[in-house]
């Protein structure tokens, strides 16, 4: 019987990739994900930056403008006590005194025959001093005191324009991660750094899910382009009173382990419009060279609204 020949299996149909693709694939791997972490890592520092950054010129307007409320109450102040120090120093000035001609005794009438009769000059009213060296103390001290009241306001005027060039400084600092309207949060949308939620938000004491936070809006000044909000986050209420039309707040947030942004685009009465925003990527730990980096976790992408 004859035996049936088997043509032996060619050792490179088992292997479909040629020898040595295999160690090249993984070191290229590997520079993917290292690139792909230190450009996060990049990204979340610089976010960091922007935060503290924002935050530093917040304090710095709050401080402004306590200065200039504390600077207006030493106005009024010193214009009250002025007003007070004017009434109570207001001086009668006394009428001249007049000099009368002294009574003679009465003469017997042999010494009025005798005696010629003189016509004596009334002698002029004497002029007190003491009341025009008092009446120069006064308007010294007036004086004074208007001058010291012209010095707080010019203080105050130059505290106000320094605070306006802060403000403009702020806003220019600020144009670049804050929007305004709903396409300039879909152009921040796209860069891919954060994900935002719009929200129109009514007066309600009952707080409404917005992102990662809850919001309850409890007051919208239509006059003052102000509101009052109270947050939920991380199970903790947040008082927020009178914030200002555009100004962003940045919220601690354990889950995220970075800041979530608030800011309100829009105040009617009982009402406002805005938006939340919040990293897109979690904050990773720092990349080693002996292990590999741990992938990120992605929050869900989309711009939502609410």
């Amino acid at each position: 019987m004859e035996k049936s020949s088997v043509p032996a299996s060619d050792s490179s149909a088992s292997s479909p990739l040629p020898k040595g693709a295999v160690p090249i694939l993984a070191v290229i791997l590997a520079g993917l994900l290292t690139a792909g972490a230190v450009y996060v890592n990049r990204e979340n520092r610089r976010e960091r930056d922007l935060l503290a950054k924002n935050q530093t010129l917040t304090t710095n307007i709050d401080q402004l403008q306590s200065q200039i409320a504390a600077l207006n109450d030493k106005l009024a102040a010193q214009e009250k006590l002025a007003a007070q120090k004017t009434a109570e120093e207001t001086v009668t000035v006394p009428p001249a005194i007049e000099v009368t001609k002294p009574v003679a005794p009465p003469a017997t009438a042999r010494a009025q025959r005798k005696a010629a009769p003189k016509t004596r000059s009334p002698q002029p009213a004497v002029h007190d001093n003491r009341n025009d060296q008092r009446l120069k103390e006064i308007e010294s001290r007036l004086n004074k005191q208007q001058d010291d009241i012209n010095g707080t306001k010019n203080d105050v005027e130059k505290t106000r324009t320094d605070l306006e060039g802060r403000l403009a400084s702020t806003r220019d600092d600020l144009n670049g991660s804050i929007a305004r309207t709903h396409e300039e949060i879909v152009e921040l949308q796209k860069r891919g750094e954060r994900n935002y939620y719009e929200f129109d938000l009514a007066k309600d004491k009952d707080f409404r899910r917005v992102g990662p936070i809850g919001l309850s809006l409890r007051k919208a000044n239509t006059k003052r382009k102000t509101f009052d909000m109270t947050l939920m986050v991380d199970d903790q209420q947040l008082q927020k009173k009178s914030v200002n039309l555009y100004e962003p707040l940045a919220i601690a947030n354990s889950d995220q382990g970075q800041s979530v942004n608030l800011v309100v685009t829009e105040i009617t009465k009982d009402r406002v419009k805005g938006y939340v925003s919040e990293p897109k990527y979690r904050q990773t730990a720092s990349v080693s060279s002996a292990s590999a980096p741990a992938a990120p976790t992605q929050a869900p992408t989309g711009l939502q609204r609410r």
